[in-house]
């Protein structure tokens, strides 16, 4: 693909600046006329600045077919560059939508989890609620006129512990959760701080695009809803040939996530999945958010490490997950934390 036009996300301080930009940019005929548009979410000397300014016309590119290349979240590695054509990538967006519609957006643009919403907004002339940053409190300062929000679950963590009960004055119609595995518990607090909302979880990767979308209130996916896919031996899942590194475990008709496969934590022989540990841990009322990872080990090769936000005592929950977990799985290091640093994605970082 050549390059004609590009453009750096992440400018300390200019995150309306640059959606604004890209926004107006996608809006016009220059992907269908000149080809096409990299976004990276990490600085590169070679990449420009696009000004809104700089882009005056207002012929609409739906029918263009310019190339948009996004960075993968770089979760478990080194982000990559995933090539999408916008003709295409408009018209596989699924879902319904209206004008009055007005989506926070609450990603990064560079990431296909940004792309998507502004696709979204742009297909179906909604509004797009654009925050002063992705901070929380600007997030949540936001919802106050937001009918339509996509977040990873642990953001949404992040916005419970800034605001609390206060969120149910927002006139939340529809909540999706992405770009993270959302557990049972996620469901349940969003339904109960919306309860007349509609909560949907999306399964998707910047390659492959949306593959799955559930909202029947139930964590995991209906294997009915997924076609041409596999598992393989070791529970990953391959759909269309894509092996896509996330390991699944079929429970009755439902696929059930258990982790990235560059996350399994290796005890001796014995795997762990950090989704074991933490949905343990986040069945207790008193923790709020936490995250389990691998911690080298002379003697096992790897143990599981635990940070957790709440108020119970480390040698407490200890002694819960004694009767929770298997042996393996029991944390040999656990730490209470005032916060936990989620990644550029909004996820949380379960490799150390």
């Amino acid at each position: 693909m050549t390059v004609d036009h590009k453009l750096w996300i992440g400018e300390p301080g200019r995150f309306r600046e640059e959606v604004d930009a890209l926004t107006s940019l996608l809006s016009t005929s220059v992907l269908a006329k000149q080809a096409n548009l990299w976004l990276a979410a990490e600085r590169r000397e070679a990449f420009d600045w696009i000004c809104a300014s700089e882009r005056n016309a207002h012929e609409n590119a739906f029918d263009g077919g310019g190339w948009i290349a996004l960075q993968s979240s770089g979760t478990t590695g080194v982000p990559k560059w995933v090539g999408k054509r916008f003709d295409h990538t408009l018209a596989q967006k699924k879902g319904r939508g209206a004008r009055d519609d007005k989506w926070l957006l609450c990603y990064s643009p560079a990431r296909w989890a940004g792309m998507s919403v502004i696709v979204h907004v742009l297909k179906h002339s909604a509004q797009l609620m654009v925050p002063c940053s992705l901070d929380p409190p600007h997030i949540v300062a936001a919802m106050d006129w937001t009918t339509h929000v996509s977040l990873t679950p642990s953001m949404f963590r992040k916005i419970l512990l800034h605001a609390g009960d206060s969120l149910a004055s927002s006139p939340i119609r529809q909540i999706t959760f992405g770009g993270e595995y959302a557990s049972q518990r996620t469901l349940d607090d969003a339904k109960a701080i919306w309860p007349r909302a509609r909560v949907t979880h999306v399964y998707a990767s910047t390659e492959l695009g949306d593959i799955c979308a559930v909202n029947d209130g139930k964590e995991g996916i209906p294997h009915a809803r997924l076609r041409h896919f596999q598992l393989t031996g070791d529970g990953e899942l391959v759909i269309e040939g894509h092996a896509t590194g996330d390991l699944w475990e079929r429970r009755g008709d439902r696929l059930i996530f258990q982790g990235r496969r560059e996350e399994i934590i290796n005890v001796g022989g014995a795997k762990v999945a950090p989704s074991l540990v933490e949905a343990a841990c986040m069945g207790l009322a008193e923790i709020s958010e936490c995250r389990a990872y691998a911690v080298k080990n002379a003697l096992l090769g790897e143990v599981v490490g635990l940070d957790y936000v709440g108020t119970i005592e480390p040698r407490q929950l200890r002694s819960l997950l004694i009767r929770a977990v298997p042996k393996f799985a029991l944390p040999g290091r656990i730490n209470r934390v005032n916060a936990i640093a989620l990644t550029a994605a909004g996820k949380t970082p379960r490799r150390t």
